[in-house]
């Protein structure tokens, strides 16, 4: 009798798919920024009134900081663990994006664009070694997978979204200064980002003080079982062996 075939889908648990939406969440929003920035280029060299070539330093701004970013990001996750890591990484996301929307001037949103960088960076590093402490180990490459995916969702939203707000604001007196509005949307995806893993790791730090109390039970037994048994050989090497 033939056994019933088991879907790959089936092995994974409630909290893992949580774990892998709260990293593919990162992905999202990178492929979002960066796509909004690529359209908005024009509008930024118009508002600042400078060259097209230098608004799109823009772009280069947030790959120069990446480097940076993993090195960073990665030495965080390895002495805090990841959810320092993570939070972090998405407020800095965050706190460029906010930056980027009331900058005054060029400079200050190229810089706030360094920030978004290093955000971004340990997204890459943290989301990524997340997945592969949590997902079964033969479907790792398959999660993954999904996370890296994130980034074209959020360039097919950043195009629909481009798409309505400039409908919306075609013809007003606000058209001159949409792409502000697009990077306050921005941060709109952080707040849910925020909140849901938060919740994931609440129930991974549960899931570890289990294991911890686990692993401390399993190992006063095996120190309670040496122990008897270094008593018998005691016992046994101090006994006087009889002569018959």
């Amino acid at each position: 009798m033939s056994q019933k075939k088991t879907h790959w889908y089936n092995e994974v648990s409630r909290d893992q798919w949580k774990s892998l939406n709260a990293a593919t969440i990162g992905y999202f929003l990178d492929g979002f920024d960066f796509n909004m920035v690529n359209l908005l280029l024009v509008p930024i060299a118009a508002t600042f009134d400078i060259p097209l070539v230098l608004s799109s330093t823009l772009i280069s701004a947030a790959y120069l900081s990446r480097w940076f970013g993993g090195l960073m990001f990665g030495a965080i996750g390895d002495r805090f663990g990841r959810k320092v890591s993570m939070v972090t990484s998405i407020l800095l996301y965050a706190g460029g994006t906010f930056i980027c929307a009331f900058a005054p001037s060029f400079w200050v949103l190229f810089a706030a664009r360094l920030f978004i960088g290093l955000g971004m960076a340990g997204e890459y590093s943290s989301s990524t070694t997340y997945i592969m402490e949590t997902w079964p180990k033969h479907l790792r490459n398959r999660a993954v997978g999904f996370v890296v995916a994130g980034f074209s969702l959020g360039g097919a939203v950043t195009a629909q979204v481009y798409k309505l707000v400039s409908s919306l604001l075609e013809g007003t007196k606000y058209a001159s200064q949409d792409w502000r509005l697009f990077f306050m949307i921005g941060i709109i995806p952080v707040f849910f980002a925020l909140w849901m893993r938060r919740r994931t790791f609440q129930k991974c730090v549960l899931s570890k003080r289990s294991c911890k109390q686990q692993i401390r039970t399993m190992f006063r037994q095996r120190i309670c079982s040496v122990s008897s048994s270094s008593r018998v050989k005691s016992v046994q090497s101090s006994t006087p062996a009889l002569p018959w």
